[in-house]
Formats: structure tokens, C-alpha cells, sequence
């Protein structure tokens, strides 16, 4: 009776560090497409769209192997109220191609959420041109 009570424990202490084991596969890679590039590493995704920058910590975690979802804040801006503003991005990787759709939070309404548009299209190992060469400084 022992042996199966210290069996049971054993293999109920291996389940929880199996279930809370950070195994699961995370984004990333570098993408560039019309209006900015994608950082993604085991720390953060950051967003360089040239005028502005936004990071989301941590490994960015794919659900069913190709999708995420996360949370991050503007981090440097060449408009200082921006900094600190809350967004939130959404997509899918399939081969070479990030699609990316971004929302962020209004200023002077921090109830409504705003999408600049449909996804972004970036291709992985590609330079934006916006980046490059911003019309603003940062």
C-alpha cells in the first residue's frame, strides 16, 4: 500500500512540473513590412515603427503553434504623452510571414481601444523603409 501511495506522489509531482514547465514554443525571429519591424525574443516583442517603440515582455507564448496574443506598453516615442500608453497585438506565423493586427488605447479616452486597420503583413528578415528612414525623432 505504501508503494502505490509513494507511486501516486511521484507521479503527481511530475504532472505539476510538467504542466508548469514553460516547454510550450514562443515567436521568435526578426520581420519587416511597410511601416515597421518586429523584435521577438525570449525576453520581449518589441514593435519599431521608427517614430515610436512598443514592447510586450516576456516570450511571446503560440497558441495552437502558430497564433498569439499579448499585451505591452509604448516604450520611447518622439511624442512624450504616447509613452507609457497601453497595446495590445494579435496574430498568426505561417513559414516566412508574421500577420499582425495592433490596437491601442486613446489618449484622452482610456475606455475606447483603437485599430489603425487590417493586419500588417511583415516578411521575416526584412528592413522597413519607415524605420530606416523616420520622419520623426526619437
Amino acid at each position: 500500500m505504501r508503494i502505490w501511495i509513494a507511486f501516486a506522489a511521484l507521479c503527481l509531482s511530475v504532472a505539476g512540473c510538467t504542466l508548469l514547465s514553460s516547454d510550450k514554443p514562443s515567436l521568435q525571429g526578426f520581420w519587416g513590412g511597410e511601416s515597421f519591424e518586429v523584435t521577438a525574443s525570449p525576453s520581449s516583442l518589441v514593435i519599431d515603427e521608427g517614430c515610436y517603440r512598443v514592447t510586450f515582455p516576456g516570450p511571446t507564448q503560440l497558441i495552437r503553434s502558430d497564433s498569439f496574443a499579448i499585451t505591452g506598453t509604448v516604450t520611447v516615442s518622439s511624442w512624450e504623452p504616447m509613452v507609457g500608453q497601453p497595446w495590445r497585438a494579435w496574430g498568426s506565423i505561417s513559414g516566412d510571414t508574421l500577420r499582425l493586427v495592433t490596437s491601442y488605447r486613446i489618449l484622452a479616452d482610456s475606455s475606447q481601444w483603437l485599430a489603425p486597420g487590417g493586419p500588417q503583413v511583415l516578411i521575416a528578415g526584412r528592413h522597413s523603409d519607415s524605420v530606416a528612414n523616420p520622419t520623426c525623432v526619437v
